[in-house]
Formats: structure tokens, sequence, C-alpha cells
């Protein structure tokens, strides 16, 4: 220091590091917040409903695919309630739309595990739903999980369903 020289404050950098991570932080929340929040899935009120003999696979269209959107499918997950047990499982149609059917074959090029595939306009996600023992079957939409560009989520989907299992 020089005798008879300006006197100066030495400004802190701790107030500019506070800011700058401040800043930081909202850019980096509202990223994670863009990323994590993909726009809703088409939902409907409208129930399917059918019936099937005990043992009987019958195949249900809850989840078309929407015409704007391709989805890269990561899992479905299924929500059912039934009075006995029931094997319920999600299935891609790719290439068609069956409503209810015993024959998914008739209506979908290929009929695969939805995780890891490309879901658009022209799929439908379909139950598989078979029953041992008489009873109801109340199955919640479907929630899938999935990737849209750099956005990814899970989402509900498509349709409630109710299945009868009828005995023989």
């Amino acid at each position: 220091m020089e005798p008879g020289g300006p006197l100066e404050v030495a400004r802190r950098p701790r107030a500019r590091l506070a800011v700058w991570t401040v800043v930081v932080a909202v850019v980096v929340g509202l990223v994670f917040w863009f990323v994590t929040s993909p726009p809703a899935l088409a939902t409907t009120d409208d129930t399917v409903v059918t019936s099937a003999p005990v043992g009987q696979d019958v195949y249900l269209s809850v989840a078309p695919g929407e015409s704007d959107r391709t989805l890269r499918l990561s899992g479905v997950q299924v929500h059912v309630t039934a009075e006995a047990p029931v094997e319920v499982e999600p299935l891609l149609c790719v290439g068609g739309s069956p409503r209810v059917t015993t024959d998914p074959g008739a209506f979908c090029d290929e009929l695969v595990p939805p995780d890891d595939h490309s879901f658009g306009a022209g799929d439908t996600i379909v139950l598989r739903v078979r029953g041992e023992y008489a009873g109801e079957v109340s199955v919640d939409r479907v929630r899938l999980g999935f990737r849209e560009g750099l956005r990814w989520g899970t989402r509900a989907s498509g349709a409630p369903a109710n299945v009868t299992v009828l005995s023989r």
C-alpha cells in the first residue's frame, strides 16, 4: 500500500458466487421440470365392457396411439380390482385397433410386449384378460411410461375396462 493513496475496499466474490448459484439452480430446476412434464395423453371416461368364459383369453383395446405423437414406451402400469384371481397382461397391437376380441391376430400386424417399442398413430395398447374363476374384473386406465424426444414421464391413457368372467 502506498502512503497517501486512495483507500479501496476489495469486493468479496461471495456475493457474486451466491447470485450465480441461485441463477444456475433456477435454470436447472426449469430444465428438469420441462423434461419430466410432457403433455397429458388422451383419456376417456367411456368404459370398455365385455365378458368371457372361464379360461378364455379376451383382448381389450384400452389406449389408441395419438396421430400427432410418437412415444417410446418404457412400461405400462395396470391397476386391477377383481373378485377372483385374474391374469391381465398389457400388450402393444402394432398396426391395428381391435375393440374387443378373442383373436387379436386378425386385427394387429404384430402383438408384442410394449417395453422399448414405439407407440404412435395406428397402434393400440390392448389388455389380455384371462380368469380361471367366475367374477367381475375392473381395470383402471393404464399408465404409460414413455419418452418423447427429450421429455419423459408416466401418464394415464385411454379408457377404463370392466370384464365379467362367466362360469361354464
